[in-house]
């Protein structure tokens, strides 16, 4: 059974929010000019990554994975990708414009 590309699927959807964060936050602050701010931005992105990448992790481990493993082995039957992925997408949207 071939359960497609899911390591690069994992790779991308960490780091490319990663790094869409670190450069806004280099952004808001400004490019920093002394050492001070240099080891301020350096230590915010440390932090910042080791916990984002628990979590993100964590998540895959949880969701993602057993959503992706149904996903492949349901695809024979389409059964999974439609009742998981059609039907509540569009209910909700219908739902969401008479609630409205």
């Amino acid at each position: 059974m071939n359960l497609g590309e899911w390591d690069s699927a994992v790779f991308k959807s960490v780091s490319i929010p990663a790094i869409l964060v670190l450069l806004y936050a280099v952004y808001e602050t400004g490019l920093p000019l002394d050492l001070d701010s240099i080891a301020g931005l350096g230590t915010f992105a440390m932090l910042f990554i080791g916990v984002y990448l628990a979590i993100s992790l964590v998540g895959w481990l949880i969701i993602g994975f057993p959503v992706h493993w149904l996903i492949c082995v349901g695809q024979q039957w389409r059964l999974v990708y439609v009742c998981c992925c059609r039907y509540p997408i569009f209910w909700s949207t219908i739902l969401g414009f008479w609630g409205s």
